[in-house]
């Protein structure tokens, strides 16, 4: 019998003597019984409490007395995981905004990154070329060859991507540069190009060929670096102009040898369509746009040897003709 039992039993068996209790009273040795049983519920429960207590402290936090888990700081809170990455991308070398046309150079600082790429592309494309920095010395650089390049403004971003994180700069758009200064347009050996126009990005010009083809009418793209023929035709286009999508010049496809007749002609460059701006037999040349308007020097009302006027046509708000 537990120490706790043989107490409770001894002093039951005292008080039964000193009252002498008996008849409803419980025999001595049921007493017992009893307090041997409740002392025992008391020891059970008592030992419960001091077990469960005791495994509380079995399950110290990790980190304490060699334990494994999150480990605990010096002020005894966790540090979940890693410090956090600074994600960022330091220009060490940026194009300005505005440069001569040429090579453009670029170099970043990102100690953090496994890759770093540059996207770029023309401002007037959706289209993004992608070009992986080359990582020298801890630094990400790139070029992007003047070959690559028109006088189109030059859109472009750097993304960096590691396992941890992933920037990009700017995180919206891209950077643009735009290039000025000179640039060889026409390069073809034995041909005469001349009398050049140009509106925004669209350079218009003559080019007479070396095998005594008459005048075409030429078309150059500053953004695309394309040419394109306006004209093809066995007669004389020349002294062409430019504004917004069209294109006046003078033809001499109504005339003969015998009896020239230039006229004034014109081409939408949107619609994809050629007008004939002027009808009479007599000559009009030196045409010029601009906007809604086109003007040129006409002989229709010529008496003597020197009698030019200047005629104008409209081509109304919209800027198209024969609306």
């Amino acid at each position: 019998m537990k120490p706790i039992a043989r107490a409770a039993a001894f002093l039951a068996i005292v008080y039964a003597t000193v009252c002498g209790c008996s008849g409803s009273q419980a025999p001595a040795e049921e007493q017992l019984l009893d307090a041997g049983d409740g002392a025992a519920v008391q020891e059970e429960q008592y030992q419960e409490e001091v077990q469960g207590d005791a495994g509380v402290e079995d399950e110290a936090p990790a980190g304490e007395d060699g334990g494994q888990g999150v480990e605990a700081s010096d002020g005894g809170q966790a540090e979940m995981g890693d410090e956090a990455v600074d994600c960022a991308i330091t220009f060490l070398q940026k194009p300005p905004d505005s440069m001569e046309l040429g090579d453009v150079q670029i170099a970043v600082d990102a100690p953090w990154a496994d890759e770093v790429v540059v996207e770029y592309k023309r401002a007037d494309q959706v289209n993004v070329t992608v070009l992986t920095m080359s990582w020298v010395a801890g630094v990400f650089s790139a070029n992007i060859a003047k070959s690559q390049l028109t006088f189109a403004p030059l859109q472009y971003r750097v993304v960096a991507t590691s396992p941890d994180c992933s920037a990009t700069a700017p995180e919206q758009g891209f950077f643009e540069v735009r290039f000025w200064g000179t640039k060889r347009i026409t390069t073809e050996p034995g041909v005469y190009d001349y009398l050049p126009s140009v509106f925004d990005r669209l350079v218009v010009f003559s080019k007479e060929q070396a095998s005594g083809r008459e005048d075409d009418v030429w078309l150059f793209d500053l953004y695309t670096f394309q040419f394109r023929q306006i004209t093809d035709l066995p007669e004389s286009q020349g002294a062409a102009d430019i504004s917004g999508t069209n294109i006046v010049w003078v033809d001499g496809r109504n005339g003969t040898t015998q009896v020239p007749n230039s006229d004034i002609y014109l081409f939408d460059l949107e619609a994809g369509t050629e007008h004939r701006v002027t009808t009479d037999p007599l000559d009009q040349y030196g045409a010029t746009i601009y906007g809604r308007y086109v003007a040129w020097r006409d002989d229709r009302n010529m008496t003597g040897p020197i009698n030019g006027d200047i005629y104008l046509y409209d081509l109304g708000p919209d800027e198209r003709f024969g609306t």
